[in-house]
């Protein structure tokens, strides 16, 4: 087991791992139990690239409003403040990220796992009428922002763990903690806590593969899990030998999913999928 601990992945990799100020400051102010819609809308309105970024996002596709939006006020009020706030982190991330490109990491592919897990994710919930579509569509998005932090910061280490579970026919999180003691998980769990994110995020996210051990957040966990298990197998962010669909029914009962509902939601993927690109990867051309 190597040294490197969760801390010095997150210093390493200081330059992804640091939002703008304006996100920074978002997140600081939904610390407060009353928040009202003007204090967010100045927030934003004072980044005009984080400005763009939204109102570039809410008006695409993948939203589908009838009418454009042509203020940040008009789309706080449209989306709600919790809408506004995930949008805006996830929308920095996937800008900040689309600049780093590594060997390990093909980004296309990373970001098609991460975008296919959050539609499955937030369809899930959908079917079993949860009110959490959103936050679950946001887990899915920044799940395996861990694995990107590894990667960059130490990518020898992570390719003799890639190695390692292909040797092995381990999955990359157990790869991960047989070398490390952590999973790239806890990685991402701790940059979300890092960044003032809801701890029903990073927490969801940290259980993915043990939803029982989340129990103030189980169902949650246990929808991710089942949404990740389905985009690896299909949309794969790292190769690996062994991908085969694997689903635990213990996840299946917790999320009180039936086979239908995935069934329906996979036949629509591909579809659900390119639109949820279309409408959030603005900067990967970039």
């Amino acid at each position: 087991m190597t040294t490197v601990s969760i801390e010095q992945i997150l210093t390493r990799s200081s330059e992804l791992s640091s939002l703008p100020e304006s996100v920074a400051q978002l997140n600081e102010l939904m610390q407060k139990e009353n928040v009202n819609i003007s204090e967010i809308s100045d927030i934003v309105s004072s980044d005009p690239v984080l400005s763009a970024r939204i109102l570039k996002t809410v008006n695409s596709p993948f939203y589908a409003f009838p009418t454009t939006i042509d203020t940040i006020a008009y789309a706080v009020t449209i989306l709600g403040i919790d809408s506004i706030r995930y949008l805006a982190v996830t929308s920095t991330v996937i800008s900040n990220f689309a600049k780093h490109r590594n060997s390990i990491f093909p980004l296309e592919s990373f970001w098609r796992h991460s975008f296919a897990t959050a539609v499955i994710a937030q369809q899930l919930s959908k079917a079993i009428k949860s009110p959490q579509q959103e936050r679950l569509f946001t887990c899915g998005l920044l799940h395996e922002l861990g694995g990107l932090l590894i990667g960059m910061s130490e990518p020898d280490l992570y390719r003799q763990i890639i190695s390692n579970a292909n040797q092995n026919k381990t999955s990359m999180s157990d790869a991960e903690k047989e070398l490390l003691g952590f999973t790239h998980y806890d990685v991402t769990a701790a940059l979300l806590d890092l960044w003032r994110l809801p701890v029903s995020i990073s927490q969801t996210i940290k259980h993915i593969q043990h939803p029982e051990q989340n129990q103030l957040y189980v169902q949650d966990s246990a929808v991710l899990s089942i949404a990740d298990a389905v985009a690896s197998a299909i949309f794969p962010s790292i190769r690996l030998i062994d991908h085969e669909l694997k689903l635990e029914s213990r996840n299946i009962t917790l999320a009180g999913v039936k086979a239908h509902q995935l069934n329906q939601i996979l036949d629509e993927l591909d579809n659900l999928v390119d639109g949820a690109m279309q409408g959030l990867l603005i900067d990967m051309a970039a």
